[in-house]
C-alpha cells in the first residue's frame, strides 16, 4: 500500500511540474501596449502637476521596452520609456522635457542604448549633430604606463519630425565595449567613466540653437535610464578634432 501510494505521489508531482513548464513556456507576454489613456495616468502621476494633451506616438522597441513621446496641456513635449516587467507593461521613466537623453536600457550592453528626443517646434531645429568624447588620459600604475588619446565620434540626424527614439551609431557601441574591456577604471558602469555625450542643434539655415522651449524641469525613474545629453557650445568644436 505504501508503494502505491508512493508511486500515485510521484506521478502527481510529474504532472505537476509538466504543468508549471508548460504554463511557464506558453503563457501570453504582456500583449499588445497599453491604452493611452492608462499611458496618461501613469505619467500624470509620475509628474506633479502635470496633465498630458496627447500621446504623440507609440513605439515599441524591442520585445519588452516601449517609446511615448507626448504633449502636455500646457503646450510643453515630454517623453516617457516603458518595459515589461512581472509579465505587464509598466512606467520605467518619464520626462516633462524633450531634450536628448541616452536611454540605457542595459547599462551594461551597449547594444541596447538608444538617442531619445522631443523638440519642441519653437526651437525650430532642422538638424542635430551628436558627440561621443573619450577624453584622453594617462597612466601609471608601477612600471607601466598607458596613454589613451582623444577620440570624438560624430552623428548628424536631421530633424524629419519633433521627436525619435533611435540605437546609437556603431562607433559609439564599438567605443563603449573597447572602453569596457580596458579596465576596470573604464568600465561603462562606473560613474568615473571617461565618455561623454553632447549635442549642438542648428536651424534651417545651418544656425547654431537653443532647445529652450524644449527644456523640463520634472523626470521621474522606476530603474530605466535615461541620461541627459548635453548641450555643447559651438566655439568648442573649433578646438577639437573630430573623427
Amino acid at each position: 500500500m505504501k508503494k502505491k501510494k508512493l508511486i500515485i505521489g510521484t506521478l502527481l508531482l510529474v504532472v505537476v511540474l509538466t504543468a508549471v513548464i508548460i504554463f511557464t513556456f506558453n503563457s501570453p507576454g504582456p500583449g499588445d501596449l497599453p491604452e493611452n489613456s492608462a499611458i496618461k495616468e501613469e505619467i500624470e502621476s509620475s509628474l506633479d502637476g502635470v496633465r498630458i494633451e496627447e500621446i504623440v506616438d507609440r513605439q515599441q522597441v524591442g520585445d519588452d521596452h516601449a517609446f511615448f513621446p507626448f504633449l502636455t496641456d500646457d503646450g510643453h513635449r515630454g517623453m516617457s520609456v516603458w518595459k515589461v516587467e512581472n509579465g505587464k507593461w509598466t512606467i520605467g521613466a518619464s520626462d516633462n522635457g524633450g531634450e536628448p537623453s541616452l536611454w540605457k536600457i542595459d547599462p551594461e550592453d551597449p547594444d541596447t542604448f538608444y538617442i531619445i528626443y522631443h523638440l519642441h517646434p519653437d526651437d525650430d531645429v532642422d538638424k542635430i549633430d551628436f558627440y561621443m568624447k573619450r577624453e584622453r588620459n594617462y597612466h601609471v600604475t608601477g612600471e607601466h604606463q598607458s596613454y589613451v588619446p582623444q577620440i570624438m565620434a560624430k552623428e548628424e540626424v536631421e530633424v524629419s519630425r519633433d521627436y525619435g527614439v533611435q540605437p546609437v551609431p556603431e562607433i559609439w557601441r564599438k567605443l563603449y565595449n573597447q572602453l569596457g574591456a580596458l579596465t576596470p577604471t573604464f568600465s561603462i558602469s562606473n560613474p568615473n567613466q571617461q565618455i561623454q555625450t553632447s549635442y549642438v542643434s542648428y536651424d534651417d539655415e545651418g544656425e547654431h540653437t537653443r532647445l529652450e522651449q524644449t527644456l523640463g524641469n520634472q523626470s521621474f525613474s522606476n530603474g530605466e535610464q535615461t541620461d541627459f545629453i548635453i548641450w555643447m557650445d559651438p566655439l568648442e568644436l573649433e578646438e577639437e578634432q573630430v573623427h
